[in-house]
């Protein structure tokens, strides 16, 4: 059963119960318990000055009551107990045995030997009379059945009640006539405390429970699930002896035992009753075993005793009495033992009674107990299996532990492996807590804590009580965990977990679940939400700042001001030591918050921090662990909607949960869904969020146009209201809202669903508006910017921007204002990107880097790149895609990967530099397509494919080309109309072409087909992107080329041309370069044939091959212009033009040429790289392969 989970823990649970049941119907009839044995109750009546028969009555009424009663017991499991009994009467002596220190109450006599003779005579729901009992009976009264060859009877039922009650029999026993109540029955009950008279009973109780009592530990406390030994000793005697010659007996037995025993073991009982038989002395039975069983108080709160129960209980015991004679003992204490495997003599399999799968059986022979040489010991096989080899040396170091030691290490083990001081004192007992100073001390020194924090420099001084040594910040003592009688240490952890799990095991469910409410109810009270990044409740607008007035022209460079002030705000705070603590909370509060209400069997509370666990991985860019949280909180939710068991000890009144904690559930799963690209997926949840929070959005065409219509007319009557702000409860609804709001209004625009896109961003508003809430209301403004920007509507950009600029500028320095300021800035930089205006989102994308705003948004990285790529930035571009990098290694991200490549890519195609070998690359394609994650967001795996697609068609490869092209293809209507889809779709127009030119090169009948194909990707493309992005003139520059190849030439220059401009207006360098090439080779300008390189590009040059500066070097001289002009003279100077350069002074500055060599020194200064040019033999094979017309064979395979 304890593999099951179910074991000792359920058995002892259930015993407990129903022992507690028998014995509550034993004292309401006036017995007494005596002992117990096991699962076996030895209860008495008292015969005193009162008719036996009266009494019998009392015991066979009480017997047939508790058959009625308490006759069956369903377990978990199909299990069940059910109960059978005996009832002697006679005499009986009450003996002592045992040693000064140590001393037994045993009960012998003819009463206790008839009751184990009638005892198996029972059968589960029967009541045995033994012969003595029959006799003494009223036999008018009883209605009984014979049983055969027996003079025992079996007890059905009475005639007619008896007169003789309990109320009669308690007057008749006590002296002065009062009816004692049933937890007085014994006298010494009601004595006064007596210091004498507690060391007299103290030598009656085993020294584990002592020890608990000397700690005021509570009772349920006392109880655990431990790794014993347990050994059953059967005696048997000759028939014979007087009654003082077998007390002799006993004694002499009971010290002997006791003293082999001793130190580690203890007797725990001796008992005549039971399964064991004594006629006399002749034989010795000994059965041990060795496991886990339950060691604690049994029976009522008002009669118990410490005990020790469970499967290896029972396996000692069937040991003892199906194997008489010998010493018999299980697999595992021979195993454990540490002795010679020639002590042990394998055992006949036998049936042993209740007990299924005892496993191997042997016989302990003491005469073998010598050590051959060419057989190995059991402790030294021990050795070489590693796992029992530690737990065999933990029990070791368990076992030696005091009382109070072991109490400690036990409800540290319950907090975790990593604990603080703080905590532990929380749930120790107050006794405890007085000398928790030596207790730590004693477990430092034995090897079981040790200090958890991050380990400094330690003098020399202090490795002298290296076990002490503690590195926590706020101990600037002398470094160690004690000073002075006082414990200095806060953080502490197990040394090994291997004790911190068998430790925990020692616990009772029920002492787990008080300990987990005990401590999560602690924790709640502890702030588990950053002071840096609180949210500012109180920050309110009126409606007279909500108009747009124009800006005096200086808001943007306001607002840049503002931002490099928080920049150098931001910086002096991280060097005084003031950082985010959002990690650290997660796992030292609200992690532990949530496995203790768990344990605690909460589901409500435990639903509500797993919520907020997701939410603090969120804003930490943990998206793969926050949806870990919310996947468990669904299960919750499923369970609960099924009527399934969630907790196994679920408290009745926290079943419900409330339909808001449900709407932030499926609000934190869409925005993970979103931000891994499965926008399908975060609509719905999106959608499912906002109907929970009664703000459905319509779900038909007429409706949202109503819909819509009503919201306008709400956003021009809030302008002309005082509106009050709302309660607390109603603000968390309307912030529910908007954050559902603001991301679907992303993914309508990404699908084309203009009208939905601005139901939702109007609704957004008019909510941010009612919130009243400033934060809200920027935010919500913030995101009508972007959607401006995607609806084309310029003017409104050009006003919303300046409002914000100057609206953000003048904001106070708090946590939320910086995550607005932030989230601004990242906009600014995308919306643009989005207009073609390079230079403003660089200016924008360096100051988001410096605010942090971008190391947590790898999809915001992976496109704000291009801005420093086209325009010869190299090197911060460079830092950008390293930073992908980074973050993918620090937060485990495959998204980051994903983009980390698709730039790396990039760098390649449109530069000839391989910042990762191109085998890198693809092997992470290949390997990406079976994450979830990566193929889920479309924009990147679109970019993936069609750059590999594109890299094999530059190299003729045209197989390969066909297994990339068409994963491409196949994701082209999927694709949301996002700048971050444009990149990706620049690279599949390219390989269309390329494509097409193979058609051409082999006459292919499929060419007009196939030129009207490629026209309306192109046709396409501008209308789901626009005009104005940073690909136009690079999709302008492929779509002049496809008219050249069908001889187009008007339209050909007036692209080219009109590419051109767009570039000098953008300050796209690159493209530029690459356009003016086309415009020399194809009107015959370039009189130079290229040779055939690619079967040289599959080797190309990494970027720190090319560079003279090594990559860490290199960006230390970023923006330098000086150095970078001072380079450009030089190089003009000594090398000249292969072209004349194009006549724009903005653009010549920084191009050059491809024969001019890479590897150039200046005089006299510091070496740097040329920061805008390409690999030469990149440039020529872009000549050959895209520029030139097509040849005949370039229809043919790869090189």
């Amino acid at each position: 059963m304890h593999e099951q989970g179910h074991g000792a823990d359920e058995l002892t649970n259930g015993l407990n119960c129903y022992i507690s049941k028998l014995v509550e119907c034993i004292l309401e009839e006036g017995g007494d318990i005596l002992n117990y044995a096991g699962d076996a109750i030895l209860a008495q009546w008292i015969v005193e000055g009162m008719q036996t028969s009266d009494v019998i009555s009392l015991a066979v009424k009480c017997a047939l009551k508790i058959q009625s009663e308490c006759g069956i017991q369903e377990m978990k499991y199909d299990c069940e107990l059910r109960v059978k009994i005996a009832i002697s009467a006679g005499k009986l002596s009450k003996i002592i045995v045992g040693e000064k220190s140590r001393r037994f109450y045993v009960i012998i006599g003819p009463a206790v030997e008839e009751v184990r003779l009638a005892e198996p005579l029972a059968n589960p729901g029967d009541v045995i009379l033994s012969p003595e009992t029959w006799k003494l009976c009223t036999l008018e009264n009883l209605v009984i059945e014979r049983i055969e060859n027996k003079k025992a009877v079996k007890m059905l039922r009475f005639k007619k009640e008896p007169r003789f009650s309990v109320e009669m029999y308690h007057q008749m026993l006590s002296k002065d006539n009062k009816i004692p109540d049933k937890s007085c029955l014994r006298s010494a009950f009601q004595s006064m405390p007596d210091i004498e008279r507690e060391n007299f009973l103290r030598k009656y109780m085993m020294k584990t429970v002592l020890q608990d009592i000397d700690d005021n530990q509570p009772p349920e406390f006392s109880s655990e699930i431990r790794p014993v030994t347990v050994m059953f000793i059967n005696m048997t005697y000759v028939s014979g002896y007087t009654p003082t010659e077998l007390c002799g007996f006993v004694q002499e037995a009971t010290v002997i035992i006791s003293k082999k025993l001793s130190p580690h073991g203890h007797i725990n009982k001796i008992f005549f009753f039971d399964k064991v038989n004594f006629p006399g002395f002749r034989t010795i039975s000994v059965g041990v075993t060795t496991g886990l069983v339950y060691c604690g108080m049994v029976g009522h709160h008002l009669r118990n005793e410490y005990t020790v129960m469970g499967d290896k209980v029972n396996l000692a015991a069937r040991l003892m009495m199906y194997y008489p004679g010998i010493v018999s003992c299980d697999w595992e204490t021979r195993y454990y033992s540490g002795l010679p495997s020639c002590c042990f003599m394998e055992e006949t399999e036998k049936d042993l009674k209740g007990v299924s799968d005892p496993g191997k059986i042997y016989r302990f022979e003491p005469r073998n107990h010598q050590r051959h040489v060419d057989e190995a010991p059991v402790a030294l096989e021990i050795e070489k299996d590693s796992v029992v080899g530690d737990m065999h040396r933990t029990l070791t170091e368990l076992n030696v532990l005091g009382a109070a030691e072991g109490m400690t290490v036990k409800r540290a083990a319950f907090l975790g492996r990593t604990f603080t001081t703080e905590m532990l004192l929380n749930i120790l007992p107050s006794s405890l807590k007085q000398k928790l100073n030596n207790i730590l001390m004693t477990l430092f020194k034995s090897g079981v804590f040790k200090c958890a924090s991050n380990p400094t420099n330690v003098s020399s001084a202090k490795t002298e009580e290296a076990e002490l040594i503690c590195y926590c910040e706020s101990n600037s003592t002398d470094g160690l965990a004690s000073v002075d009688g006082v414990w200095k240490c806060q953080l502490m952890c197990f040394c090994k977990d291997i004790v911190m799990e068998m430790t925990y095991q020692q616990l009772l469910k029920e002492q787990k679940q008080q300990l987990h409410g005990i401590c999560a109810s602690y924790l709640e009270k502890k702030a588990y939400r950053c002071n840096k990044c609180a949210i500012d409740t109180n920050s309110t607008l009126s409606k007279n700042v909500l108009h747009l007035i124009a800006g005096n022209g200086n808001d943007r460079e306001n607002f840049l001001a503002k931002v490099d002030s928080i920049v150098k705000e931001e910086q002096a705070r991280t060097t005084a030591g003031c950082r985010c603590e959002c990690a650290q909370l997660l796992e030292t509060v609200l992690i532990p918050i949530v496995r203790h209400w768990r344990g605690a069997g909460h589901v409500s509370r435990t639903f509500y921090y797993l919520l907020e666990c997701a939410a603090v991985c969120t804003r930490l860019s943990d998206d793969l662990r926050a949806m870990h949280f919310l996947k468990e909180a669904k299960i919750i939710l499923e369970n609960l909607n099924e009527e399934n068991p969630i907790f196994e000890l679920a408290a009745p009144g926290s079943l419900q949960i409330c339909e808001f904690d449900q709407a932030v559930m499926h609000r934190l799963t869409g925005e993970i869904l979103f931000n891994a690209g499965n926008i399908l997926e975060a609509e719905e949840n999106f959608e499912k969020a906002l109907k929970l929070l009664n703000c459905s959005l319509p779900s038909n065409g007429v409706a949202r146009s109503i819909k819509l219509i009503w919201e306008k007319i709400k956003e021009y009557r809030y302008q002309s209201r005082n509106l009050e702000s709302p309660e607390k409860r109603k603000l968390e609804f309307l912030h529910e809202q908007i954050s559902c709001l603001s991301f679907l209004w992303q993914i309508s625009c990404m699908r084309g669903q203009s009208k939905s896109a601005s139901l939702a961003i109007t609704m957004q508003g008019n909510l941010a508006t009612r919130s009243t809430d400033m934060f809200e209301m920027l935010y919500s403004t913030i995101d009508y910017l972007q959607y401006s920007q995607f609806v084309s509507e310029e003017s409104e950009c050009r006003s919303l921007e300046a409002w914000l600029c100057r609206m953000c500028a003048g904001l106070s320095d708090c946590a939320e204002s910086r995550r607005v300021i932030s989230h601004l800035t990242r906009t600014l930089a995308m919306v643009q990107l989005c207009t073609g205006n390079l230079k403003q989102s660089i200016d924008f994308t360096i100051r988001a880097q410096q605010l942090g705003g971008l190391c947590l948004d790898a999809r915001a990285i992976g496109v704000l790149h291009l801005a420093l790529l086209f325009t010869g930035r190299y090197e911060e571009s460079m830092q950008l895609i390293f930073k992908l990098e980074s973050l993918s290694n620090e937060k485990s991200s495959s998204i980051a990967k994903g983009w980390f490549y698709a730039a790396c890519l990039n760098f390649l195609l449109y530069t000839g530099f391989s910042l990762r070998p191109f085998e890198e690359c693809l092997a992470f394609v290949k390997e990406c397509q079976s994450d979830a994650n990566l193929v889920a967001d479309k924009s990147l795996m679109m970019h993936l494919y069609s750059s590999l697609a594109l890299w094999y068609a530059r190299l003729n490869e045209w197989d390969n080309v066909a297994v990339f092209y068409d994963k491409a293809f196949a994701m082209y209507s999927q694709l949301p109309a996002s700048i971050h889809s444009i990149s990706g779709v620049a690279a599949f127009l390219e390989c269309s072409v390329l494509l097409f030119k193979k058609e051409m090169a082999k006459s292919s009948r499929h060419c007009k087909k196939d030129y009207k194909r490629t026209l309306k990707l192109f046709s396409d493309f501008r209308q789901r992107f626009g005009r104005n992005h940073i690909f136009v003139p690079r999709v302008m520059h492929l779509n002049a080329f496809l008219y050249q190849l069908v001889d187009r030439k008007t339209l050909v220059e007036d692209l080219l041309m009109d590419a051109l401009q767009l570039c000098e207006k953008q300050g796209n360098l690159l493209h530029h370069k690459q356009i003016k090439q086309s415009q020399a080779t194809w009107s015959g300008a370039y009189s130079q044939t290229p040779a055939d390189c690619s079967a040289d590009i599959m080797t190309m040059s990494c970027w720190d091959e090319e560079a003279i500066l090594k990559p860490e070097e290199l960006f230390q001289y970023c923006l330098n212009p000086e150095l970078i002009s001072e380079v450009h003279s030089s190089i003009e100077s000594n090398h000249g033009r292969l072209h004349e350069q194009p006549s724009q002074e903005c653009i010549t500055d920084h191009l050059h040429q491809p024969d001019q060599p890479e590897h150039r020194k200046t005089q006299g200064k510091k070496p740097a790289v040329d920061v805008c040019s390409c690999s030469p033999r990149f440039w020529h094979w872009m000549l050959e392969v895209l520029f030139l017309p097509p040849k005949p064979d370039d229809a043919g395979g790869g090189t």
